[in-house]
């Protein structure tokens, strides 16, 4: 291999070395708290609701342009007894009556989610198709279905009270906030069936109700691509100009 091929494969590894770091670089859930503080824990009978459904979640606005890459929805009891489905997803307030995305996540019993770090909440996450982008100043609004009413489920206890847990806090417990975002408060929608709405809504005993999360990143996914493909491009014409 001559020199000028050294260069060129040099190019095309640092380019390929790029292409992972969109997904490390800063990602970072929207909100963040201690999973072991007390009275942490409410339910959808919070709002006042004995056997129905609600979307919990919150309100924000990025300080910058940021990249949605997860929607993630907060587990409190590790799914020890039962196993539930959620959605979860992120209104903007230029379009509020659909949201920008959703997912679509399956909690089994016994499975375990993710603490972003020791101690801290347990969320399940659920990568998005592709990134999508929030706009400096735009209002945006996430939220998860939960259920508050009887387990009805084959093999589980009969005529037993369930609900789904969020976090609920109003100063008991230290909330991270992303350092990239503007908080605008906690919100929430009831519902008679498990659809998911706009959670437009606000809580005066919390703070925070914490049921759905996001996680962000300031980095674009798609420039690491880039510069592989300029990587990749720059070789292409090297090799050219040889022959």
């Amino acid at each position: 291999m001559n020199i000028l091929n050294k260069k060129n494969m040099m190019t095309l590894l640092f380019a390929a070395s790029l292409l992972p770091l969109a997904d490390r670089v800063e990602a970072a859930p929207g909100l963040d708290f201690s999973a072991m503080a007390p009275y942490e824990n409410g339910g959808p009978n919070t709002f006042g609701i004995s056997n129905g459904y609600t979307v919990v979640g919150w309100k924000f606005s990025p300080k910058t342009d940021l990249f949605l890459t997860k929607l993630g929805v907060y587990d409190a009891d590790k799914d020890r007894m039962h196993s539930e489905q959620h959605q979860v997803g992120i209104w903007s307030s230029a379009d509020s009556a659909s949201p920008l995305a959703s997912v679509i996540i399956d909690e089994n019993k016994g499975n375990i989610p993710v603490a972003s770090s020791p101690g801290n909440a347990l969320f399940h996450f659920e990568s998005l198709a592709a990134p999508i982008k929030l706009i400096a100043g735009m209002t945006y609004y996430v939220g998860a279905t939960l259920y508050s009413g009887t387990v009805t489920q084959p093999g589980q206890i009969p005529n037993s009270t369930d609900f789904d847990s969020f976090a609920s806090i109003n100063g008991d417990v230290p909330v991270t906030i992303n350092p990239y975002i503007n908080y605008l408060g906690n919100a929430y929608a009831t519902s008679s069936s498990n659809a998911l709405v706009l959670p437009n809504l606000s809580y005066s005993e919390a703070a925070y109700t914490i049921g759905a999360n996001i996680d962000v990143t300031p980095t674009p996914i798609p420039a690491a691509a880039w510069l592989l493909g300029s990587g990749l491009l720059g070789l292409v014409g090297m090799r050219r100009r040889q022959q």
